[in-house]
């Protein structure tokens, strides 16, 4: 994942915590999460990411959907829920 991309990434996981009512910034998460605004964030920076606000794998999805299953973002975030 290029840096731009990352940027969008965590910005998008953001959007969703605040969504769910979880105050989040996405330059004071990447610092938080010690995420350079020039590294490429990984599913796992992003899924950890998700973690530290609180957000949790959705009840009703499989556990066979897993990170390994779904390796871009966007079906990442999708499988998530906050709060």
């Amino acid at each position: 994942m290029t840096p731009s991309s990352g940027v969008a990434a965590l910005s998008s996981l953001c959007a969703v915590a605040r969504f769910h009512q979880i105050a989040s910034d996405p330059a004071t998460l990447a610092h938080q999460m010690g995420i350079a605004s020039t590294d490429a964030v990984t599913t796992a920076d992003l899924l950890g990411a998700a973690k530290h606000l609180g957000c949790r794998r959705a009840s009703n999805i499989p556990q066979q959907c897993a990170m390994n299953e779904y390796s871009g973002n966007a079906a990442s975030l999708e499988r998530l829920t906050c709060g």
